[in-house]
């Protein structure tokens, strides 16, 4: 015997499957005649997009959520559906698609834990014949028909589920075969590896320079036609670009009326009555009821420990036994209150401290005179009292605690670096300990409290309600500035207007590519692929704005031919030259620039470069350039030192540190089989995203869901 029923495992949860008899009354059946959208030709089936819906609808109702979906919801099912098609054609490009047939033997042979758990006996065995059975003869699943219960409709019922794991792991293995192929067009080498390791738990006070390429002025590269053309059809790859739509856009919020803050307190109050009023046994189901009608909580259903709370909630909790309702507070636009379901022990233990940090200077260590360490010494033993050792860390920590007081707040073990990880866990609470020295100079430590609780708790939120009023008002304005729009008349006077009405208005010209959000929906960039120069729309978007977007320009996708852009290819072509005929000069530099050089002198000595200052911290390359730039640099620095250069996208790179905080080769030797492990799974996943990214805007994506969801509406 299976573990549970046929109808229990299709009732819950298959893959995004839901059988035909656990559809809402009035739902559409799927009709496998009709396509929701294609991709570059190929269809996709109304059929899987109509199930996404109403499965969505079931868990909604499953959990007593209204079972309406939103805009960003249904582009979320769409674009699913559309990736899975991306993943497959770039996956037969690269020969790895996954045949129907071995879809079904996989999914035999290591099916999907929804299968696996579902077609286990009460030992706990996999029963896999039973399951073959079943999968190649779909007319067997009668064998697990309940009394009375209709066995033609199951086998239909059972015949459409399959197809849909079949389709599911179909869809699954494809995408890991495509993320290993490729993966094997670009893999990373050992020493990226272990750059990135070290780069990645390296800790800098100092700072990183870029010296940019317009170091060389233009007046100094000359360029033939020649030599850009040799560049154009040396770079074709990456002058192929998607097609893309120019638009402009005024995002207006939807503001809440006064009314409608009188309405937010009349409920809060109404819920803080019927909450304090019910008995201690009902107060948690009545909590459960309110929140089921407002937005999602953000606490997890299991216990956490205070160092999962925000800050400014843990202190309360941590003082707040089960039943206890907290709040209300402001937070993020929110009124929002947190019920303490229960509160249980937990394994690990959390602390509260607070510290002051004498510096540790590269070289001397400064820190460690007799003066400081006597000063140190005074201060512990004088400031045992919490306030008096916050009064003292504003006034003598060298971090930027000092402001708060000290203040580390609840951490857990590993959180913190070794040494002070490991004295914060072993002192008693109230006690003062120290100086501990760790790679960052002298502590003083104070713990106050310890706590090995945790903690279920129910938010409560209340945004402040939208009133149609308010929704009306600003419509109407909306309309105004696109009427003005497709004149051409009073724009900018009418934008000045809204501008200083409307708080927080948004305007905004960029460029769209195919499958790309904007203003947290796919309809903006639907509706500039499909209008002509000049359009104008308006659009209700998610989080109450209003948005009246204009189609100014389109490009197509494809190469433009070298006169389309000479510019272009020009000024790329001459940034090249201009790298390397900076590249000597940045050697120089190497001799030249020093660790503790103040900003003025390195002008003078690289009067374009841009220098990024990096203080106790972890660094990180800026955005417009490769994540792992500066990751042998962090990895081969010594404090007190320059390294460099490395050549960027826009210059070259050194890194200057006046001390550094770094894992030794010891400590990567033990963890480097877990850590590249860990990153190139990262990698791939990145890779594969960004090749998805760039199939999703260069594909041909007709959205024929508008069609489809009037055809829905006519449905009895």
């Amino acid at each position: 015997m299976v573990r549970s029923s046929f109808s229990f495992l299709f009732a819950i949860l298959l893959a995004g499957s839901v059988s035909a008899q656990n559809r809402g009354a009035g739902t559409p059946a799927p009709q496998t005649d009709r396509h929701i959208a294609t991709v570059n030709g190929q269809k996709i089936p109304a059929d899987w997009y109509i199930d996404l819906l109403n499965d969505h609808a079931m868990a909604q109702r499953q959990q007593g959520q209204p079972e309406n979906i939103d805009q960003v919801t249904d582009d979320e099912y769409f674009s699913t559906l559309i990736d899975e098609e991306l993943v497959r054609q770039e996956a037969e490009k690269r020969g790895v698609v996954v045949t129907r047939d071995e879809a079904i033997r996989v999914m035999i042979e290591s099916p999907p834990d929804f299968i696996r758990n579902t077609f286990t006996n009460a030992e706990g065995v996999y029963q896999k014949e039973q399951f073959r059975k079943v999968a190649m003869n779909p007319q067997k699943i009668t064998e697990f028909a309940q009394p009375g219960q209709n066995r033609q409709q199951m086998v239909e019922n059972w015949k459409r589920d399959l197809e849909k794991v079949i389709r599911y792991v179909q869809n699954s293995r494809t995408r890991e075969l495509l993320v290993d192929a490729i993966y094997k067009e670009q893999p990373l080498t050992e020493s990226q590896i272990k750059n990135r390791y070290f780069a990645s738990k390296t800790l800098l006070n100092g700072s990183f320079v870029r010296v940019y390429h317009s170091t060389i002025p233009d007046s100094a590269v000359s360029l033939t036609e020649a030599e850009a053309r040799a560049w154009y059809e040396s770079h074709k790859p990456e002058l192929t670009f998607p097609a893309v739509r120019s638009i402009g856009t005024i995002i207006l919020p939807v503001a809440p009326l006064a009314a409608d803050t009188v309405v937010r307190r009349k409920r809060v109050d109404s819920v803080l009555q019927a909450i304090r009023k019910a008995t201690a046994s009902r107060r948690s189901a009545v909590v459960r009821a309110i929140a089921a009608g407002l937005p999602p909580g953000r606490y997890p259903d299991k216990a956490i420990s205070l160092a999962q709370i925000p800050p400014e909630f843990a202190d309360t909790v941590a003082r707040s036994s089960a039943g206890s309702l907290l709040g209300p507070f402001e937070r993020d636009g929110e009124i929002v209150m947190l019920f303490i379901e229960g509160v249980e022990p937990q394994r690990d233990t959390v602390v509260k401290a607070r510290h002051i940090l004498f510096r540790a200077n590269s070289g001397t260590d400064t820190t460690g005179t007799s003066e400081v360490m006597e000063l140190m010494l005074k201060l512990k033993e004088k400031i045992t009292e919490d306030t008096v050792f916050a009064q003292a860390a504003q006034i003598y920590s060298q971090d930027g605690s000092a402001k708060i007081g000290g203040n580390l707040g609840w951490f857990g073990r590993g959180k913190m670096i070794h040494e002070f990880d490991s004295v914060s866990f072993l002192t008693k609470p109230g006690s003062v300990v120290g100086p501990v020295r760790t790679s960052f100079g002298y502590h003083l430590l104070r713990v106050s409290e310890r706590s090995n609780k945790g903690y279920r708790i129910r938010e409560l939120r209340f945004p402040l309600p939208i009133s149609p009023e308010a929704v009306q008002s600003v419509l109407a304005d909306a309309r105004r500035y696109a009427d003005a729009l497709r004149s051409g008349s009073g724009v900018d006077s009418l934008q000045l207007e809204l501008k200083s009405r409307y708080r927080g208005t948004v305007t905004d010209t960029s460029t769209i590519e195919r499958m790309q959000k904007y203003g947290d929906v796919l309809a903006v960039g639907e509706f500039a692929f499909n209008a002509a120069p000049g359009d104008v729309r308006l659009f209700t978007l998610p989080f109450d704005r209003i948005a009246v977007v204009q189609m100014i320009e389109a490009r197509e996708a494809g190469l433009p031919p070298f006169e389309k852009f000479p510019r272009y290819v020009t000024a790329f072509a001459k940034l090249d030259k201009k790298m390397e005929m900076l590249k000597p000069r940045v050697e120089q530099l190497k001799d030249s620039l020093k660790w503790n050089m103040l900003i003025g002198p390195m002008r003078q000595i690289a009067p374009m470069a841009e220098i990024f200052l990096v203080q106790d911290k972890t660094v990180d390359a800026p955005p417009d350039e490769n994540p792992t730039i500066l990751d042998s640099l962090i990895a081969t620095v010594q404090g007190g030192g320059v390294t460099g250069p490395v050549r960027g996208k826009w210059g070259y790179y050194f890194v200057r540190a006046e001390y550094k905080s770094s894992p030794s080769e010891a400590d990567y030797r033990r963890d480097a089989a877990q850590f590249a492990e860990n990153y190139r799974q990262e990698y791939q996943q990145q890779r594969a995203m960004e090749i998805l990214k760039r199939a999703r805007a260069m594909a041909n994506v007709v959205d024929l869901r508008p069609s489809i969801q009037m055809v829905l509406q006519q449905q009895p």
